[in-house]
């Protein structure tokens, strides 16, 4: 089972407790799963917090972008949407985090890739 996972915040190296709950529930759910694929908005920092892949969770972070949000999020959201079904095959299950933007900007994905 593939699953996508999209929380509208997630931890950063300035704020590594936000957004901590997210990922210790990706970390919980890739133990009953083939593959997790987190896709989320990285704050803009001149350092970065580097995550690699851990064993079946793949981290894909995108700009954190305050302009146009919905026009961006949806954006970057389908682009690693296409590049992860090219990679992996089919996604069995999107797990979208809060309403705004994740919410939101998953259902248009759904709709684009069901």
């Amino acid at each position: 089972m593939n699953i996508l996972y999209i929380p509208s915040w997630f931890i950063s190296r300035k704020k590594p407790s936000n957004g901590i709950y997210f990922y210790e529930q990706a970390k919980a759910i890739s133990k009953f799963v083939d593959n997790i694929f987190i896709v989320y908005p990285a704050e803009i920092e001149l350092k970065t917090l580097k995550l690699n892949h851990e064993k079946n969770i793949h981290f894909y972070p995108f700009p954190k972008l305050h302009y146009k949000r919905t026009f961006f999020f949806y954006n970057f959201l389908n682009h690693y949407t296409k590049r992860i079904i090219q990679k992996f095959g089919k996604i069995d299950l999107i797990h979208a985090q809060s309403f705004l933007w994740a919410g939101v900007e998953s259902a248009k994905i759904v709709k684009k890739y069901d």
